[in-house]
């Protein structure tokens, strides 16, 4: 078992992107861990030219390159590596930067000192990357209502959530944060699974355990950008696609039949925590 904690960082397509996360990572994480890059069988050249800069500085112990776009990339990984996690790890998505004013992954090793019970550790995001919904429907004037806010994220809750002065962890203890980054109990993970956060946090409560917002920073979503950075045919496809598919069977098992078939497409789901 190593002594570090392991941070998984889930990679598709965006190399923009992933490069500012990493490069967010690289520079501000210190707390001690092993990053292990996961890349989801990415198409664009320009990823695996991103990964392979970072990887000459050094920061990975780990590539994995997926030969399929697995929606159980992240969960095979966890499995693969279970005798050597420890009692916890981090999931890091590709379109997340990270504060440079504290150490991300030592607040929530704090919190989580603090309670023993603690199965899922994460934070807000900063809502001043929500775009406004006027300014996405002149960018997509064709588009519905109903595209307009899912682009905006108009009905996020994070767009709602105000941190107070002082505040260090969200009072509300049925919140689950998001799960873009986050902090994981192994033992948690063993008993409850692995699953999409919102499911994941009424999991470990349904058992015992808490899920905590550190409200000491605030993450960047660069995924809220999407209406501005991502307006190319391709990505255009893609958002398409992923709308469709989240308006249709909305029961437990229809939402996971859409987001498998949006992967067997090849269509990562943009945006989706």
């Amino acid at each position: 078992m190593t002594t570090q904690p392991t941070a998984f960082v889930l990679s598709y397509e965006r190399p923009i992107f992933l490069w500012a996360t990493l490069d967010s990572l690289w520079r501000n994480t210190k707390l001690g861990v092993r990053f292990v890059l996961l890349d989801n069988a990415s198409q664009d050249p320009a990823v695996r030219q991103v990964i392979e800069g970072f990887d000459s500085r050094g920061m990975f112990d780990e590539i994995e390159w997926g030969t399929t776009n697995d929606p159980l990339r992240t969960q095979k990984a966890i499995a693969a590596r279970r005798g050597d996690l420890g009692e916890r790890f981090f999931f890091v998505e590709n379109d997340v930067i990270v504060p440079d004013t504290v150490c991300w992954a030592s607040e929530y090793e704090a919190i989580a000192a603090e309670d023993p019970k603690a199965g899922m550790i994460g934070s807000f995001c900063d809502p001043a990357d929500f775009p406004d919904p006027e300014k996405v429907r002149a960018l997509h004037p064709n588009s519905s209502s109903k595209e307009i806010a899912f682009l905006a994220k108009s009905n996020s809750p994070e767009r709602s959530f105000i941190l107070q002065p002082g505040m260090r962890v969200w009072p509300n203890p049925d919140q689950h944060p998001p799960g873009r980054l986050v902090r994981l109990s192994t033992e948690a993970i063993d008993r409850v699974g692995y699953c999409a956060d919102r499911e994941l946090g009424r999991r470990m409560r349904a058992v015992g355990l808490t899920t905590k917002v550190c409200t000491t920073f605030q993450h960047r979503h660069l995924s809220l950008l999407n209406a501005y950075d991502l307006n190319d045919e391709i990505y255009a496809e893609k958002r398409k696609a992923f709308f469709v598919a989240m308006n249709a069977d909305d029961t437990p098992a229809g939402r996971y039949n859409r987001i498998a078939k949006i992967f067997q497409r090849g269509l990562r789901p943009i945006g989706r925590r």
